[in-house]
């Protein structure tokens, strides 16, 4: 895995609490390493910095963009595909 192939993104705490079995199930799809992960209580977030072979590569010193994790899940709620889509800025 390249250390430089990162980028954040946040999940919502409600979901978090609700199915954490399918948050865990999308940070495995996505092969995902947290290298940062800040509760932002005004959002009801946690934001996220991670490592993944599915982000853009950045270089050192540049701010990680901002990504969505577009996740599909079947009638069971089971994971079936996890995009990773940038940010419009």
């Amino acid at each position: 895995m390249n250390h430089k192939q990162v980028a954040q993104f946040s999940i919502d705490m409600d979901q978090i609490r609700q199915e954490p079995e399918v948050v865990a199930q999308v940070f495995a799809m996505l092969g995902a390493v947290v290298v940062r992960a800040e509760a932002m209580f005004h959002k009801g977030t946690i934001a996220y910095i991670a490592i993944s072979e599915r982000f853009q590569e950045v270089e050192e010193g540049f701010v990680p963009p901002g990504v969505q994790i577009h996740v599909t899940q079947d009638e069971n709620k089971n994971v079936v595909s996890v995009e990773v889509l940038p940010v419009d800025t």
